[in-house]
């Protein structure tokens, strides 16, 4: 979905939302008598009358009651109004008790609802007959006789429209207009006490509108934010009743307590235990013996299977559950946690905890990490307050059983991996690719080591982006220009060390390794290996212009061409990357990054890297070497990425009986042969540029 077409239905659900409430507000005012006319916007062309005595008689027949029948409001449309409806009472209500004010609206009359929203329809219930049945206590609601409201213990402050399902709850009321405000919700992230990060979200918000928050002072992105937040909601604060409302195709089912819901078309509250404060997007959904509280879910969004939630926003595609613990969180589309607890925290797209973990005060905006069995992220008991917080670079893997105790920044160390059973203590850590070890750093280890790791998490990212209204910005490449400057940056602190030794220790001997031992040997690999990549990268680049140039038929071998291309002045690339402990701050989001002129960033990278030389005559030669090195580099990659999964087959083949049996070989593996096609791919590619580089310029 394009950017323009994902805010643009982000506006329209919300204009929704707020057209419904409107509307039960009015349709009330119009019922009770508050106003004495139809004309308000939604209600035009209704009348709300009392019942005439005989079809007060035909309820009684049908076994219905009321203190005082002169509460119950029929709305028609207004020409049909003085006449007797008894027989379509008749057979949509029966057995029912109505105390209070109760707003009936019959069968083909318009109850205020839109249908611009497509969905599959909810298939459960869908065959039960439409009516209001064997409720025993009914209050202050407004419902439609095209519903289905059945075997209801208490209903009280509902609004149930045409389509929409109410069967087997206990108490459904609407008492919390504090928390109630339909679609807007304050979370609380960070320090869980002596201070704390108050995000105020939307069900629209996007992880661009939290960090926007978050990273207070970023203007980017103020043009789109103050379009979709510009109009605030008319009438949430300023109800005459707030109402439970349920939409049509919208299912609530064997709920004990139900209490400040708004479910949209399509979502569903099904089995759960209690649910309060909730709005729900379509196909959203809270099932099996859940306790939900002030909670915004998007499309898609689910919580299940004896889940707690509290105070959370689930962005589209997002998943708690099942025996999940989820406080004060924003959970970003395409999230899934299962079986563990998060707090306070800011959850990324793509996050995954699949296992029994923890996360307290974890910040965590550019996601696409995952969490083992046992990690504790959020040791952040001083002994005094739990006020301490952890930053989480892009791609981070907490591994088995690690402990992190708070604060510790690793926001400028994208795709590190903190191995199983490390206790990482309170530091900042700024090199990217990293693998933190029993207090030692091992810089780039997962591109010189384990670069499988980046080729499958590419794959991933890109078939596990479900949320639709979310793709303008989720889906980000790996390797851009900003994670350059970022293994740039690590370089040079590893080049840039006081004395040559065998180990080194903190930041006082290296920067951005935090509190941990790093060895000669590490440095100089990761020195290399933070070389390759950056030069793999503003080659591929140098690639991709050479083609272009050749695509519109300009001879290759034109030394002019090419010289202007890399003349002097285009040497020096945007540096503004400095993590240094003196300068705290955030790294560019993802999604701020601009790539519309990403060549011009790689052809400075490219002569910073290889300086051009300044003879005309000699520039094809430098162009064929380069194409040479790229050729080699990424033959290399992708040797690197068979290396990786090879090692693990050989290991589990000496270790498991009937391994390789049970396991594909990384010969077949559908990541490495990808890689090894871009790989062969860039070899035929460069094969064919050497070709008409070496040819000689025709005389004609």
């Amino acid at each position: 979905m394009k950017k323009e077409q994902a805010l643009q239905e982000l506006r329209d659900v919300k204009r929704e939302r707020e057209r419904q409430i409107s509307w039960s507000d009015r349709l009330w005012t119009l019922a009770t008598g508050t106003t004495k006319d139809d004309s308000d916007s939604g209600v035009a062309g209704l009348s709300c009358r009392p019942l005439f005595p005989s079809e007060i008689e035909t309820l009684i027949e049908t076994n219905c009651q009321s203190d005082d029948w002169s509460l119950l409001r029929l709305v028609v449309a207004t020409p049909k109004c003085q006449q007797d409806h008894s027989a379509v009472l008749r057979r949509r209500l029966s057995s029912n008790t109505f105390q209070d004010t109760v707003v009936l609206i019959l069968p083909s009359t318009s109850s205020g609802t839109s249908t611009s929203i497509k969905a599959p329809t909810v298939a459960i219930h869908d065959k039960l007959p439409v009516g209001i049945h064997s409720n025993i206590w009914i209050a202050n609601s407004i419902l439609h006789l095209d519903a289905r409201v059945y075997q209801n213990t208490c209903l009280q402050d509902t609004v149930v429209h045409r389509g929409g399902t109410l069967v087997n709850c206990g108490s459904v009321s609407c008492t919390h207009t504090d928390t109630a405000t339909y679609g807007r919700l304050c979370v609380r992230v960070g320090a869980e006490s002596g201070g704390g990060r108050s995000l105020s979200v939307t069900s629209e918000s996007t992880m661009m509108d939290v960090c926007h928050q978050l990273l207070n002072g970023n203007t980017e992105n103020q043009e789109q934010l103050a379009g979709l937040h510009a109009e605030t909601p008319r009438v949430a604060n300023n109800f005459i009743r707030p109402f439970n409302i349920i939409c049509p195709n919208a299912l609530v089912r064997d709920t004990p307590t139900v209490d400040g819901i708004l479910v949209h078309t399509h979502a569903s509250i099904q089995a759960a235990t209690s649910v309060t404060a909730a709005t729900l997007y379509p196909n959203a959904c809270i099932k099996n013996a859940c306790t939900v509280s002030s909670v915004l879910l998007q499309w898609n969004a689910v919580i299940q299977d004896h889940s707690v939630v509290t105070d959370t926003l689930l962005m589209e595609q997002a998943a708690a559950g099942p025996h999940s613990l989820v406080a004060s969180t924003v959970l970003g589309p395409d999230v899934h946690c299962s079986a563990g607890e998060i707090h306070a925290s800011i959850i990324g797209p793509n996050c995954n905890a699949h296992h029994q973990s923890l996360l307290i005060g974890v910040l965590w905006p550019a996601g696409r990490g995952n969490v083992g069995y046992g990690a504790n992220v959020g040791s952040n008991h001083t002994g005094r307050l739990p006020d301490q917080e952890t930053a989480a670079g892009e791609g981070t893997f907490w591994g088995l059983s690690c402990v992190i105790k708070m604060p510790v920044d690793l926001s400028h160390a994208p795709y590190s991996i903190v191995a199983a059973g490390t206790t990482v203590p309170p530091q900042r850590v700024s090199m990217p690719f990293s693998l933190l070890v029993d207090g030692s750093i091992v810089p780039a280890w997962v591109l010189q080591n384990s670069p499988y790791t980046l080729a499958r998490s590419a794959t991933k990212f890109a078939n596990r982006r479900k949320a639709v209204r979310h793709l303008h910005y989720t889906g980000w490449k790996i390797l851009r220009p900003d994670l350059m400057e970022q293994c740039l940056w690590a370089r040079t602190a590893l080049q840039t060390v006081p004395q040559v030794r065998q180990s080194y220790r903190g930041e006082s001997d290296v920067r951005g390794i935090g509190s941990h031992t790093l060895t000669e040997k590490a440095r100089q690999t990761g020195i290399r290996t933070y070389t390759d990549c950056i030069q793999r990268f503003c080659l591929q680049g140098l690639l991709v212009f050479l083609l272009d140039v050749q695509k519109r038929g300009i001879p290759m071998n034109n030394e002019e061409v090419v010289a202007k291309e890399f003349s002097s002045g285009r040497e020096t690339a945007p540096t503004s990357y400095t993590p240094d402990t003196g300068n705290v701050s955030w790294p560019i989001m993802p999604w701020n990054v601009d790539e519309s002129d990403l060549w011009n960033y790689q052809r400075s990278l490219l002569l910073q890297e290889f300086p051009c030389p300044l003879a005309t005559t000699t520039i094809i030669v430098w162009t064929k070497e380069l194409l040479h090195t790229l050729v080699a580099l990424e033959e290399d990659y992708a040797d690197r990425i068979y290396q990786s999964k090879h090692r693990d087959d050989t290991r589990g083949a000496n270790t498991i009986p009937g391994y390789a049996d049970s396991h594909v070989a990384a010969e077949y593996d559908p990541v490495i042969l990808t890689a090894r096609a871009v790989a062969l791919q860039v070899k035929e590619s460069v094969l064919t540029l050497l070709h008409e580089l070496e040819s000689p310029i025709s005389k004609l």
